[in-house]
C-alpha cells in the first residue's frame, strides 16, 4: 500500500470516530459539545476530500463537484447554525463518503500485520496490569486462533471487528458497521455521574472502554478479560495507545474470573460494575457465565 493511500485510511478511521461523537451530541443538543468536534474537523474533512479529488484515478467515487458541494454544505449548515440539518449532513453524506472511500481501499489493497505496532501495543496494555506473562505474547499465532473460532474483520469504517464462537454459536464483540457509534452509546449507557471507579468485564478490541475512558476522565477505569486470544488479536489490530495513555485504564488478565469475583466481594458505593455481553458471551464455562448473568437484569432470561 501506498504511504498515501495509508495515510487517508488511518485519518479517516479517526475522522469518523470524530464525527460519529458530533452527530450523536447534536441529536442530544449538546451543541456545544458537537460544534467543537466539526470545528476541529474541518481541516481533516477537508485534506480527505482534496487527496480524494486529486488522485481520481484510484478514488472513482463521485464527481469532484459532488464532494465539494458536501463540504460547502456542512459549512452553510454550521454558519447559519442549522444544527439538525448540519448533523444529516454529516451523517448522510460526510460519513457515508468516508466509508466508501475506506470500502474502496479495502477492496484493493492489503492490510498487513504490524508488528512493531503490536509489540508497542502489549507494552501499554500490560504495563501496570496484572496476570500478564510477556512471554504469552511474543507471537500471535493468527492460524491458530482462527482455528479456535476466532475472526477478524474490516468494519465500515476500516477498524476492526472480532467475531469467535464455533458453527453452532458465533458472535461479534463489536458492530461490523460504524464502530465508534457503538461503542460511544454503550459507554454513554453505562457513565454515571459519582462514580470514582468503574469496574468492566471485557475488553474485546477496546472500543468501549476507550470512550468510557472519555467520557469519565476523572474515573479510574479497572477491566477484567479471560481470553488472552482476544487481547493478542486487539494487539495486532486496533490503535490502544489513547486507552492506556492516561494511566486511568488497567487490565487484569483474570483466566478463571476469580480476581474478579474476589473484588466486586469487596467493590465500594462509589464503583459501578459493568459487564461487556458479547465478552460475556465468549466464556466457555457455563458457571462462570451465569455468576455474570445475575449482574444484567435481562442476562439471565436470554442465557437460558
Amino acid at each position: 500500500m501506498k504511504d498515501s493511500i495509508r495515510d487517508i485510511y488511518l485519518q479517516n478511521i479517526s475522522l469518523i470516530r470524530e464525527l460519529d461523537r458530533a452527530i450523536i451530541y447534536f441529536r442530544r443538543q449538546q451543541h456545544d459539545k458537537a460544534l467543537t468536534i466539526v470545528a476541529d474537523s474541518i481541516t481533516g474533512m477537508k485534506t480527505i476530500i482534496e487527496a480524494v479529488v486529486a488522485d481520481r484515478d484510484y478514488f472513482k467515487l463521485v464527481s469532484d463537484d459532488v464532494v465539494t458541494d458536501m463540504l460547502s454544505g456542512i459549512l452553510n449548515a454550521q454558519k447559519r447554525k442549522n444544527f439538525l440539518l448540519l448533523a444529516d449532513y454529516l451523517e448522510l453524506q460526510m460519513i457515508s463518503f468516508l466509508c466508501s472511500v475506506q470500502e474502496l481501499i479495502i477492496s484493493r489493497e492489503e492490510i498487513f500485520f504490524d508488528e512493531e505496532k503490536y509489540i508497542s501495543n502489549v507494552k501499554r496494555m500490560t504495563a501496570g496490569g496484572e496476570g500478564f506473562d510477556e512471554a504469552d505474547f511474543e507471537s500471535v499465532d493468527t492460524e491458530g486462533l482462527l482455528k479456535k473460532g476466532y475472526r477478524v474483520e474490516f468494519t465500515s469504517c476500516g477498524a476492526m471487528t472480532l467475531a469467535a464462537g464455533d458453527r453452532e454459536r458465533q458472535y461479534y464483540f463489536h458492530t461490523n458497521g460504524r464502530i465508534f457509534e457503538e461503542a460511544m452509546l454503550l459507554a454513554d449507557s453505562w457513565f454515571k455521574d459519582g462514580i470514582e471507579r468503574y469496574i468492566v468485564f471485557g475488553f474485546g478490541m477496546g472500543y468501549h472502554i476507550r470512550e468510557l475512558a472519555e467520557i469519565a476522565p476523572d474515573a479510574d477505569i479497572e477491566v477484567y478479560e479471560t481470553d488472552i486470544g482476544v487481547l493478542k488479536l486487539a494487539c495486532a489490530f486496533t490503535q490502544l495507545e489513547s486507552i492506556f495513555s492516561n494511566g486511568k485504564v488497567r487490565l487484569i488478565l483474570d483466566s478463571d474470573l476469580s480476581k474478579l469475583k474476589d473484588r466486586l466481594a469487596s467493590s465500594a458505593s462509589e464503583e459501578a460494575f459493568r459487564i461487556h455481553y458479547p465478552s460475556m458471551q465468549n466464556i466457555r464455562n457455563r458457571k462462570d457465565r451465569e455468576i455474570l448473568a445475575n449482574y444484567i437484569p435481562w442476562a439471565k432470561t436470554i442465557e437460558s
